[in-house]
């Protein structure tokens, strides 16, 4: 699985949590940066690269690829998908302000292989969706045509609490189960 964090993501805020790099360069501020494309065409690139490169150096089977997205990870994650036909198997989009682009297929991929989630108390990015600020149709909007997984009352911050039901979710997918197995 590759994360893809969002908007004030850096290694040392983590608390440990190694999935969230500072690999991949974000918009440090949400009210000056956030709405910027920029980041996300600076980072597609490099990003197919190491996409491309996992599924490459595998040895054996052909692994099962996630790529999880939060945030402006999100926006990073849909302008690589694209503009690149990715060795995924399964996308995950968590609370994102839109992936620039208005359908699910439009990422070169199967529909039925790209995951939304978004929290009932994840208001920033219900704001934020709404207005020029997005990229693209909302994600969670049954006209982009994404699986939705559920995530609870969970605000922006919260979605990978143990235990939760999107933790759960997110796990399912990634194991390959898709949802609800």
């Amino acid at each position: 699985m590759t994360f893809v964090p969002g908007t004030s993501s850096r290694f040392a805020t983590a608390n440990g949590d190694v999935d969230k790099t500072d690999e991949m360069a974000a918009p440090q501020n949400v009210y000056t940066e956030a709405g910027s494309d920029s980041y996300a065409e600076n980072a597609k690139n490099d990003l197919a690269r190491f996409q491309t490169a996992l599924r490459t150096t595998h040895e054996g089977n052909p692994s099962h690829n996630t790529l999880m997205g939060h945030s402006y990870g999100t926006v990073v994650v849909g302008f690589t998908m694209r503009e690149h036909n990715l060795p995924v198997d399964d996308v995950i989009l968590v609370g994102s302000p839109g992936v620039g682009v208005n359908h699910a297929k439009d990422l070169n991929i199967d529909p039925s292989h790209v995951y939304v989630a978004r929290g009932s108390e994840d208001t920033m990015i219900k704001n934020v969706a709404s207005t020029s600020l997005a990229f693209g149709l909302d994600p969670v909007d049954n006209d982009f045509g994404a699986q939705h997984l559920p995530a609870g009352s969970t605000d922006h911050s919260h979605y990978w609490l143990p235990g939760s039901v999107s933790v759960k979710a997110f796990g399912a997918v990634i194991a390959g189960n898709g949802i609800g197995q």
